[in-house]
């Protein structure tokens, strides 16, 4: 990324501030539109949803599938026009001597299409807070602490997808497999109110504090103590209707050693996350099939530990190859009246393993990406009928991106991702998942998803 430095000598004049010694600021990012076409396929008819759901094999109704009551389909493709996660980046850094830098750094993320914030009535966006900011302190000795919003680690071990450039930010259904928690909806039953989301595959933690060592020959560690991720802080919240337990302290801990050495990087990471409080889920969607669970009500507090280790090659002539294995599991810590459990009643309520691969070749300004991402059947979650399997979802990927310059490029990308019968995963948008409009989810259970689009970026 190339920046641009805002001359603190010229703003310390036009102040008329003598004598004052100001940071060096520097404004970077970039501007990044798409334009894709989007296609549904593997869509089960009313009558063989009819026939599956009375059967538990199929996680698909009338009501969340493509046809209305009238057996009418809805449609199955859509052509978008998108913003593609455009930045603007504001960083500062002063040098406080003795080996010491004060640095920090604050991301707004606008939305160029003109949409996509509903609190602004689908006009342009403010920015998100899904963005990396923050407040530190660089020593050249003893490494780097920050406090804020914080994106620990990027790339193959981040993204989801290995070799996602910007080209294809907006089509990375890897994303969506990689943070697509317990995501079997069986209808019946209605196991899963909603998809958990798992920040743990972007790597963006909140409420952070982030110690990143120096290297010491090619060895480093990255330390993340959050004292609520993805949330805001509830440890006063008031205990839930009918809960026999009050709210607790949440905190979230990842411990991640990494190694490069010559063309080679990897990392393993863990991280133990346990949420502030307990939330209900409302509604017949909740979990059930318990002897103690309400099917209009119920209680989760949800813990999700993760396991990631990731290693990337590059072989030094345009070709590079990584490979990544993530395993996650949710259960759910409270146990008391009202608990939300799994089908047989236990309070592990998912667990889950993903592969990927990838491959990079870079030919002068041209540069070719492939990746293919699977998980697992979910172990956990069960169909109406208790039986586990069928929650799996792969996906493939190809990407060409142009340099027109070192700071404006051009790609294509196209994207297919396969679900199995009792799943439902969709590719990465700006929009949280959702095509199609607003509360509308582009990842109905047992479909197909592609994508073919273009995109165009100017950075600086």
């Amino acid at each position: 990324m190339i920046n641009k430095k805002v001359m603190a000598v010229a703003v310390a004049g036009a102040l008329a501030l003598p004598g004052v010694a100001l940071a060096q600021v520097t404004i970077s990012g970039g501007f990044r539109m798409s334009m894709s076409q989007h296609s549904i396929g593997n869509i089960a008819s009313p009558a063989t949803i009819a026939a599956n759901g009375a059967t538990g094999t199929s996680v698909a109704s009338t009501a969340s599938g493509r046809f209305n009551a009238a057996g009418q389909a809805s449609n199955t493709s859509e052509t978008r026009i998108s913003d593609n996660v455009s930045q603007i980046i504001f960083g500062v850094r002063e040098d406080l001597g003795g080996g010491l830098t004060a640095v920090g750094r604050y991301e707004w993320r606008p939305t160029i299409d003109g949409a996509g914030n509903a609190a602004l009535g689908g006009g342009l966006s403010s920015g998100t807070s899904a963005a990396t900011n923050f407040v530190g302190v660089e020593s050249s000795t003893m490494g780097t602490v920050r406090v804020g919003s914080i994106t620990v680690f990027s790339g193959a071990g981040g993204t989801g997808s290995t070799f996602t450039s910007d080209r294809g930010l907006a089509f990375a259904s890897a994303v969506g497999i990689s943070q697509q928690i317990g995501s079997g909806v069986i209808v019946g039953q209605g196991q899963l109110a909603s998809v958990q989301q798992l920040n743990f595959a972007q790597g963006r933690h909140t409420n952070a504090i982030v110690w990143n060592s120096p290297s010491w020959s090619g060895f480093g560690l990255d330390l993340v103590w959050s004292s609520q991720n993805a949330g805001e802080d509830s440890d006063l919240a008031v205990p839930a209707v009918g809960a026999t337990q009050t709210a607790r302290k949440g905190q979230m801990l990842v411990i991640a050693p990494k190694y490069t050495v010559g063309g080679f990087s990897g990392q393993y990471l863990y991280m133990d996350n346990k949420t502030d409080g307990q939330s209900i889920n409302s509604g017949a969607s909740s979990w059930a099939g318990a002897a103690t669970v309400n099917a209009a009500t119920s209680i989760r507090s949800n813990d999700i530990k993760a396991h990631k280790a990731y290693g990337t090659y590059d072989f030094g002539n345009g070709f590079a190859a990584t490979a990544i294995w993530t395993r996650v599991t949710l259960t759910n810590s409270y146990t008391g009246l009202l608990a939300q459990t799994n089908f047989s009643g236990g309070n592990k309520l998912s667990e889950k393993t993903i592969w990927q691969l990838g491959a990079r070749y870079v030919t002068g300004p041209h540069s070719f990406t492939a990746d293919y991402t699977k998980a697992g059947s979910d172990k956990i979650v069960t169909n109406s009928l208790g039986q586990t399997g069928q929650t799996g979802a792969k996906s493939i990927a190809a990407g060409w991106m142009y340099e027109l310059s070192k700071r404006t490029e051009v790609g294509l990308t196209y994207v297919k991702t396969t679900n199995d019968i009792n799943t439902g995963n969709g590719p990465q948008d700006t929009a949280n998942f959702a095509l199609g409009g607003t509360g509308t989810r582009f990842n109905n259970a047992g479909e197909s998803y592609s994508v073919f689009g273009g995109n165009i970026t100017h950075k600086f």
